[in-house]
């Protein structure tokens, strides 16, 4: 059984594991394990945009109250306002990072209104390819500074002691590979691929909630599992 080491494990290659990775390689020695391709996720398949309060006629307090509302008052408001107070700041790091988002023929940012927002905020890229636009641009990063194992499923946390000390790896021929790292991060998204009908990317398949659940983690909300859009299966009964 092989072994390797780093400082910083993250299993999943969606943005939030992209972006962890961007963020820590800068000081930090990162992997990155994916069971598919680099980028092959949900985020890639995002369609829509980023919401900011980016103007006058906007703050981070109409945001927030708009969340709030749409999330019918179950969201966690501590975190909510952290997000919509952050939001702007991490838009911009995003456009440093190089992600091309639509602007109009004046050069202005293009935002648009959607559903529960009352004002226009949102940030989209190549029209309705936001998340494609975002997952290259933390792609071509992330190659330059870590080291990726793509086709390697993540099976199991290793725990010492109540510490996560890594992970159990396999790939694609069924060789075992134990990644020991310092810190283990896990982006693995959701479990859409366990419903009849879904719209998630064919690798969502709730491995890693299942690996956290194995090494202790609680594991809340999960009603809120459907990746946007959640889809229904439509049955046509003919009548003679």
């Amino acid at each position: 059984m092989n072994q390797v080491s780093t400082e910083v494990l993250v299993i999943g290659s969606g943005v939030a594991g992209l972006m962890v990775a961007e963020l820590l390689s800068l000081e930090k020695n990162v992997t990155i394990i994916t069971k598919s391709k680099l980028g092959e996720s949900n985020s890639k398949l995002a369609q829509g945009g980023i919401a900011a309060a980016t103007t006058e006629e906007d703050s981070w307090t109409n945001h927030f109250f708009d969340t709030i509302r749409a999330g019918v008052f179950h969201n966690n408001e501590e975190l909510t306002e952290l997000l919509v107070k952050r939001g702007p700041m991490q838009l911009r790091h995003l456009i440093n990072l190089g992600v091309r988002f639509d602007k109009s023929m004046n050069g202005e940012y293009q935002r648009c209104k959607e559903g529960a927002h009352s004002v226009s905020r949102i940030f989209h890229a190549g029209g309705d390819a936001t998340g494609k636009e975002i997952i290259d641009t933390l792609i071509n990063r992330v190659k330059k500074r870590c080291t990726i194992l793509e086709d390697h499923l993540a099976i199991d946390l290793l725990i010492d002691e109540g510490e996560c000390t890594g992970a159990k790896v396999i790939n694609q021929a069924g060789d075992t590979l134990i990644v020991n790292a310092a810190y283990t991060l896990l982006a693995t998204g959701g479990a859409g691929q366990l419903y009849p009908v879904t719209s998630n990317h064919p690798a969502i398949t709730g491995d890693g909630l299942a690996m956290a659940y194995r090494a202790g983690a609680i594991l809340t909300d999960l009603e809120f599992m459907q990746f946007h859009p959640t889809m229904y299966a439509g049955v046509l009964i003919t009548l003679s």
